[in-house]
């Protein structure tokens, strides 16, 4: 009998310990995922706001596209992607010497949004509006996917 109280005490503590490193293990892919999707928001952002505060010029001919001149003359457009069937959405950048996406393959952008306010005599002021989520094959427990939205305004320096 006592044989059995042991056992089954056993068992229960088994089977509570696989479920707590079961939830450590799953908070850790979500914190890894939202690392990693945080990592690609900010440096698209960051990339953007350099070049439009160094800019002397701005304009967004789309609301998926902003063109920036550089002091030099230099140009580059961001153009945002949208997820397309089996292609993840992603920001990337275009110059006439260079093009690069700003986010990796492990993630997704969508609901993107570039607008352009001011113009002649005054600054340009850029909004910037997307969400980027975490980008699997495999479909992912509701838990276990990241996704953040990012927004921010940019003023240029130059007008």
């Amino acid at each position: 009998m006592e044989m059995l109280v042991v056992v089954s005490l056993f068992g229960f503590i088994a089977v509570a310990a696989s479920g707590m490193f079961l939830s450590s293990l799953q908070s850790s892919t979500k914190s890894e995922a939202v690392k990693a999707v945080r990592h690609n928001g900010d440096y698209a952002l960051s990339i953007m706001q350099g070049m439009i505060l160094r800019s002397s010029s701005v304009t967004c001919p789309a609301d998926h596209q902003i063109a920036v001149v550089d002091n030099q003359g230099y140009s580059t457009s961001f153009n945002c992607i949208e997820p397309s069937l089996g292609n993840p959405g992603k920001i990337a950048s275009s110059s006439p010497t260079l093009s690069s996406d700003l986010t990796t393959s492990g993630v997704s952008v969508s609901g993107c949004n570039f607008s352009c306010t001011g113009g002649l005599g005054s600054p340009t002021k850029v909004s910037i509006r997307f969400t980027v989520s975490q980008y699997s094959t495999v479909i992912l427990k509701p838990g276990e996917k990241a996704s953040l939205d990012f927004e921010t305004e940019v003023v240029s320096k130059n007008y």
